[in-house]
């Protein structure tokens, strides 16, 4: 297994965790922690082995699927002198330290202790963070309020994207996500949801690999960028990670993908591997089976939801088809622009194409470019990134995490 298969695995099966594992674990850690400091006061090279045991067995069961690779001298010193290392680091720390005392009965260094608090103290705060009770509303929209026009098939009012669109342009909102996560149910359930986080994660940051971009922020325990990931954390949360497994959304972001970048399909077949992978592993095939929401989107078939071509209809259509497409230079501040397409269905393939039609600036900084649509509404602000020529909203940070 590659070490990108690997840190995905990790990150799947870190999301799809119950809370009654999640208690379980955050519980372990603790009476972990305090033995593991009891051992650093004494400074006793030996250590009582059952809680380590109990851990050791807990994360290859729950969390780490398969074989893992030793860490590499680059790798343990990654872990002393980084203050945030990413979950599959910690794992394999905590994992290759446990092996080592299970044959000796010692540590071999006296500071494998401190590492040791220290790598379950970051295991505790990923795992708090991922899964932070995630507040809903009865009140205000819901997911249920989509599938107003599905049924004749009016505009996209069927998406309801200004809502979403709405919370994830305001991360610091007075707003809740709605309770009811079933979406449309004419005539797919969850349709509306998932396009929800699709759209986002396909424009909005921008991510020409969305795997990696999941999967790294999942991983780092989902933090806030005061921005796009923000909202996306306060609307999905750890529910992100099962477009993992979804090759229709990588596909759609190959398409969006500047020939320059020269991304391959590598992406999809990820998706595809993992999926086969997960679904052919118990404990993992359970916990999707008993989430209502990911089953609908991975057990359906290859696309049950038909997320492919509602995403290139929304998202690529072609440029001829963007009716009443209107750029305007914003006179008072001379840096930014604004995009007014009448009809939504290709307006990031419009947004795309600005360039051609902006001056470049002289202070060498992008355009900051404000789109609405008259069906939509405000769809957000972009700019350009000058590394992977892909046009995103909020911090840049963020946008390379999947690029």
């Amino acid at each position: 297994m590659s070490d990108h298969a690997f840190e995905a695995n990790v990150a799947l099966r870190l999301a799809l965790m119950e809370r009654g594992e999640v208690t379980a674990l955050l519980d372990l850690i603790g009476r972990c922690s305090a033995v593991m400091r009891d051992v650093t006061i004494e400074r006793n090279p030996a250590m009582p082995d059952a809680e380590f045991d109990e851990l050791a067995r807990f994360i290859r069961q729950t969390l780490v699927p398969g074989t893992f690779a030793g860490l590499s001298s680059a790798e343990w010193l990654a872990l002393l002198e980084n203050e945030h290392p990413e979950v599959p680091l910690v794992l394999r720390g905590l994992l290759t330290t446990a092996e080592k005392f299970t044959s000796t009965s010692s540590f071999e260094s006296p500071d494998a202790p401190e590492l040791i608090v220290r790598l379950l103290g970051k295991l505790g705060q990923i795992i708090d963070s991922v899964h932070l009770p995630h507040p809903a509303s009865e009140r205000g929209w819901q997911w249920a309020d989509f599938n107003a026009g599905w049924a004749t098939g009016s505009a996209n009012a069927e998406y309801e994207l200004p809502s979403v669109l709405r919370a994830i342009n305001e991360p610091g909102g007075q707003w809740l996500p709605p309770l009811d996560t079933v979406g449309s149910g004419e005539p797919r359930p969850h349709l509306t949801y998932w396009f929800a986080l699709s759209v986002v994660v396909l424009a909005h940051l921008g991510w020409a690999n969305p795997i990696r971009g999941i999967t790294t922020w999942i991983n780092r325990g989902m933090p806030d960028d005061g921005a796009v990931l923000t909202s996306v954390k306060r609307l999905f949360g750890a529910e992100v990670a099962a477009l993992i497994l979804n090759d229709n959304v990588a596909a759609v972001a190959d398409l969006l993908t500047p020939k320059a970048l020269g991304v391959s399909g590598d992406d999809r077949l990820l998706a595809s591997q993992l999926r086969q992978q997960c679904l052919g592993d118990p404990v993992c095939d359970l916990a999707i089976r008993q989430n209502e929401r990911w089953s609908v989107l991975l057990l359906g078939g290859l696309d049950a939801l038909h997320l492919k071509p509602h995403l290139i209809a929304m998202l690529k259509h072609s440029e001829t088809g963007v009716a009443g497409k209107a750029l305007s230079r914003e006179s008072v501040s001379g840096v930014r622009a604004h995009l007014h397409v009448e009809h939504s269905y290709g307006w990031y393939e419009a947004l795309s194409r600005l360039e051609a039609q902006l001056p470049v600036r002289h202070d060498g900084r992008s355009w900051r470019v404000r789109v609405t649509a008259g069906d939509l509404g405000h769809l957000g602000e972009f700019r350009r990134s000058r590394k992977t020529g892909r046009w995103f909203s909020g911090k840049h940070s963020s946008h390379m995490l999947g690029n």
